[in-house]
């Protein structure tokens, strides 16, 4: 009889540290899935024709200077037609 009871305090005591080791090892498992998860990288778009993108832009802005320059040109008209009209005006 002492001899069985041995035999099962071993037994419960091997099924405790199983049970123990198998808890263990799913906790290590828990925190390994807690670990942040990598973001992913946004994948780049095709490279866009870039020397026919900055010519445009080139292209744009020469467009822009002109037309600035040319309304630079006109307000100059215009103030000297009224500075003419000004200098006229006085002399009967």
């Amino acid at each position: 009889m002492r001899e069985r009871g041995k035999r099962q305090r071993r037994k419960r005591k091997r099924r405790k540290r199983k049970r123990r080791k198998r808890k263990k090892k799913k906790k290590k498992k828990k925190k390994k899935k807690k670990k942040k998860k990598k973001k992913k990288k946004k994948k780049k778009l095709p490279s866009r024709n870039l020397y026919g993108e900055k010519q445009q832009q080139q292209q744009q802005q020469q467009q822009q200077q002109q037309q600035q320059q040319q309304q630079q040109q006109q307000q100059q008209q215009q103030q000297q037609q009224q500075q003419r009209t000004i200098i006229i005006l006085p002399t009967p």
